[in-house]
Order: structure tokens, then sequence, then C-alpha cells
């Protein structure tokens, strides 16, 4: 086996190295140290990327065991803003993403509405193409329909030797991940309330 001999480093408030892709795992780290007011489940899953009908092996196992009734996913995506490009989906340095929809999923509106909400003042960009997929469609079908939301970091160079974040876009996810645990009584008692009005 030859694999490229990437090592870790930063510049300009950015970071490069491979497989950034796992720095989700940071974010929700973080909102660990956070006393959650609803039963929490924190899951760190393996095997998105092989394919199956719906990505996400490990997520799916996961899913169908806990059986939850809400989730946030929390993943990486693809910075479009190249050189030229002028419809770029989702920046590097401009914050979190909120997916609300990818080739997998279709999240709930409401729900994202309720979380964007919590989390003013947090720097954030919406995701407006479908390309590319999260896990959260694994999570809505393992579980027979949960309700489901997703948020990215911009990744640019993902699944390369060498892929580039930005430290800002891994804080603002970060952030909403403290939100999210710390207010999800006002976030899904608003979402339900909500629900019972439309």
């Amino acid at each position: 086996t030859i694999a490229f001999d990437t090592s870790f480093g930063e510049f300009g408030g950015k970071i490069k190295g491979k497989a950034l892709d796992r720095f989700g795992v940071i974010a929700v780290l973080g909102a660990m140290d956070t006393t959650p007011v609803y039963d929490t489940y924190y899951v760190f899953s393996a095997q998105r990327e092989v394919p199956c009908s719906v990505m996400g092996r490990g997520m799916r196992v996961a899913s169908f065991k806990i059986n939850p009734d809400f989730a946030l996913i929390i993943d990486t995506v693809n910075a479009e803003d190249f050189p030229k490009v002028t419809d770029a989906s989702s920046v590097l340095g401009d914050g979190a993403v909120i997916e609300y929809m990818d080739r997998c999923t279709i999240s709930d509106t409401l729900f994202i509405n309720e979380i964007v909400s919590a989390s003013e003042g947090i720097a954030m960009q919406k995701k407006t193409s479908t390309r590319g997929a999260s896990i959260a469609g694994a999570v809505a079908v393992a579980s027979g329909g949960a309700v489901v939301a997703a948020v990215g970091i911009p990744c640019r160079y993902a699944h390369t030797p060498v892929a580039v974040m930005d430290r800002a876009d891994i804080d603002a996810v970060s952030d909403i991940c403290k939100i999210f645990v710390k207010e999800s009584d006002v976030i899904i008692d608003g979402f339900i309330e909500k629900t019972r009005r439309a």
C-alpha cells in the first residue's frame, strides 16, 4: 500500500491535512460538556462513503438501534468557491453550512428554522445545491422517519491528501452543536408547536 505522507498544518486561519472530513467529531465533542434537556445520544459513525442504497452504513445501524425522534447531523460539505465560480453553494470561511436538501435527504424546514433561530449571531450560509449527500438520509430511513437537520463544515479538496478547512467554520458548527444541546427543549418544543399549527 502506498499513501501520501501529508502533515497537518495551519496557515492564515485555515488548516490543511488529510481526512479533515473527520473534524465534525471536534464540533460534536465541544457540545458534550453541555447538559442536555432531553435524552441525547452522540454517534460517531464510519463507512459513510461505502456505496449503498442510502449512504452511511455505520449510521444506519446506530439509528436503527437508537431510533431517534430528532437528529442533528454534522458532516463536511464541499467548498465550491473556486475561481470563476459565481454560484458557489458553500464558501470557505463564511460559517456553518445549513443543508436543506441533498441527494438522499430533504430536511424538515421548520426544524432547521428553529435551529437557525436559536443560533442567531453565529456565521451561517445556506446550501442551495443538491450536490453531494450527508448521512441524514441514513438516519431518517433507519429510524423510520426521524426529523433530521444537517449542518456542514465547508472543506476544500475533500478526500484528497491535502484538504483545507477554515477554523472559523469549525467553531461556528461547534457553537451550533452546543446551542442545540443546551436549548433542545426550545428548539424541539418550538418545532412541535409550529407543526401543530401548520
